[in-house]
């Protein structure tokens, strides 16, 4: 009994490792035939049109930056050239600023020549133009402005006027008297019966010169009276007023 069982068991020990070394051998062999295998030749081509559409998209993006770049040279040229036209420009307006001066009034002067332009503003009231470049008739009443000296105001001064009477116009006057005031002071006047060169001169005392201007009035008992060639009242021809320092 003991020898039957164990002829039974022996067998079925060795054919159970021959049936799973079968059976593994079926999974392998259904396996292998189950799997595709990979195209290749696909994977290829597709790294082929990856790359050409690469190489297509870049020269956009080439000429892009290209074109960033002369844009931005054509403003920096731009930019230059307009430095180079508007700083010369600006420069030139600010020298044309600074070289600009203020002219003075001109001083007045202690002695006037009637036919001077320049000391014309001197000449206050009763002249007319100057004749010949040399002088000016006056009117009956006439005036200027003249500054005093420096010493005149400790020493005074002399004034002087020359003038001259022509025989036309003694002729007609007969004579005539001058007189002369200092800033509203009468001086002593003078009376010329002939006809000719004149000087009337008068010592002015500094209490009349104290200030920087002194302003000479002078007055006639005759003139000439207006005709039809001429409209003008005639006085003297004066060709020089002045103060002398003493």
């Amino acid at each position: 009994m003991n020898s039957s069982s164990s002829s039974e068991d022996g067998p079925q020990l060795c054919t159970e490792p021959r049936a799973s070394a079968t059976g593994l051998a079926g999974l392998k062999s259904r396996a292998a035939s189950s799997v595709t295998p990979f195209p290749l030749n696909k994977l290829a081509a597709r790294r082929t049109e990856v790359r050409r559409s690469t190489l297509k998209r870049a020269p956009p993006r080439v000429t892009l930056l290209v074109q960033t770049g002369v844009s931005r040279w054509r403003k920096l040229v731009w930019l230059t050239v307009l430095a180079l036209v508007i700083l010369p420009t600006a420069c030139k307006r600010h020298r044309r600023v600074t070289v600009q001066t203020v002219e003075e009034a001109p001083a007045l002067a202690s002695v006037v020549a009637t036919a001077d332009s320049q000391a014309a503003t001197q000449l206050v009231s009763g002249f007319y133009g100057v004749e010949q470049n040399a002088w000016r008739w006056t009117a009956g009443r006439f005036a200027v402005v003249l500054r005093p000296p420096r010493s005149a105001a400790t020493k005074g001064a002399t004034l002087q006027l020359k003038f001259t009477i022509p025989d036309v116009a003694m002729s007609k006057m007969k004579g005539v008297t001058l007189s002369a005031s200092v800033n509203g002071t009468a001086l002593p006047p003078e009376t010329y019966a002939h006809a000719g060169q004149y000087t009337y001169a008068r010592e002015v005392p500094a209490t009349m010169l104290g200030g920087e201007i002194a302003r000479f009035d002078f007055s006639l008992d005759k003139t000439m009276p207006p005709t039809p060639s001429d409209q003008r009242e005639l006085g003297l021809v004066v060709s020089l007023i002045g103060l002398q320092p003493k």
